[in-house]
């Protein structure tokens, strides 16, 4: 089967991705890497083209989530490093050493069994530590014992087969004004560690700075900075003219001309109180919406935002497209993006949950499929004839 954009679809520009990351290479400056996070099928980007555009543009080091990840760029051919964020396991050390896969080091235990794992398989594991300054996930807790953890680290980077080469942390609240003074903390517990790592002749590429803290924290940069929702244009944290990465699309495929008092939909959430037109298009809670968006969000018809009425179903919604000019079945409709000059952004869908963009693009169904544009052409797309 030949895929069209013919149902519900979404455009990713590669030109806004890889300008995107040369924006952020040159605001962190030629002393600091930019990390590239395309974990979860690259915030549904989609892992592969997005790491492929990446490296053609200069990228040095990719992160991930799970080793499943991981393994899905190794075998479409991706050749940069590749950081995991989240620990494996150890029985899988052979399969990361092999495939030059950077482990995180979340506590003594753990490195252990995959340094024991190293010596089995006769060879040396790359790896960063991890360290937890207040978001009580993966990592050595220094916010409760830094005399321990600094020990503990010692103890770590001195095990057999192991290349200790880096250390991280991640914020908890860094895009949120009102607690930039916990974020402050967590900033200066990551700076104690890493000094007294290096005055104990352990020195390491330092790493802390996610996408809100790249924006309002420059002095948190360090070596390398890891961002993922402004490599994809989501900055809601202004001071760097970031372009969305993702349009996406779908079709009306029937209209409705329902008199006042019909309902519409599961449950009959919506009641018509004038004549009112219903464009139905092929979007719904299993392509990645959320349900909670019902009777709230909007979308652009012709340039015009036309309200999603009723409950939305798992394959479709329906639009209020009564006063709208020159609506017609098999018009695109835009969810987010650019129509008729107009820009609606996957933040003004998402408010209505109370959600994120990230979120929506994130969790798009496998049915969606990616095309991938260069000047407006389509040069790839993630779905197989």
């Amino acid at each position: 089967m030949k895929y069209e954009r013919d149902r519900t679809w979404a455009e990713v520009s590669l030109d806004h991705l890889a300008s995107n990351f040369q924006k952020l290479s040159e605001w962190t400056g030629p002393a600091c890497d930019v990390l590239c996070v395309v974990k979860g099928n690259a915030y549904g980007h989609g892992a592969i083209e997005v790491s492929r555009e990446l490296e053609r543009v200069g990228c040095k080091i990719l992160g991930v989530a799970t080793l499943e990840e991981a393994m899905e760029l190794r075998e479409a051919g991706i050749r940069l490093p590749v950081l995991l964020l989240g620990p494996i396991p150890p029985s899988h050390t052979a399969l990361a050493m092999e495939n030059n896969l950077i482990l995180p080091l979340i506590d003594e235990a753990y490195a252990r069994e995959v340094s024991a794992a190293a010596v089995s398989a006769g060879r040396t594991l790359r790896a960063h530590l991890k360290i937890d300054t207040g978001m009580s996930r993966y990592g050595l807790p220094v916010s409760k014992d830094m005399d321990g953890c600094i020990a503990e680290a010692l103890r770590i980077v001195q095990l057999p087969n192991m290349q200790v080469s880096g250390v991280f942390t991640h914020f908890a609240a860094a895009g949120d004004p009102y607690e930039d003074d916990f974020t402050r903390r967590q900033m200066g517990l990551f700076r104690i560690f890493s000094e007294r790592m290096e005055a104990a002749g352990v020195k390491l590429i330092r790493h802390c700075a996610n996408s809100p803290a790249t924006i309002r924290f420059p002095q948190a940069h360090y070596d390398m900075i890891r961002t993922g929702t402004l490599l994809y244009g989501f900055n809601p944290f202004g001071r760097l003219e970031l372009e969305p990465v993702m349009e996406l699309k779908t079709r009306i495929t029937q209209i409705k001309h329902l008199a006042p008092g019909d309902t519409v939909g599961y449950g009959r959430l919506f009641t018509c109180r004038r004549p009112t037109d219903i464009a139905i298009v092929p979007f719904g809670f299993v392509d990645g919406i959320h349900r909670s968006a019902s009777n709230k969000a909007y979308m652009l018809v012709n340039g015009k935002p036309a309200k999603i009425v009723g409950k939305i179903c798992m394959d479709l919604c329906f639009l209020d497209v009564t006063g709208i000019e020159d609506v017609a079945v098999g018009q695109i409709v835009t969810v987010f993006g650019w129509d008729h000059g107009v820009y609606q952004s996957a933040y003004a869908l998402t408010d209505a949950y109370p959600g994120s963009a990230p979120e929506l693009t994130a969790v798009l169904g496998t049915r969606v499929p990616r095309f991938y544009l260069r000047n407006q052409e389509v040069v790839a797309c993630d779905q197989k004839e």
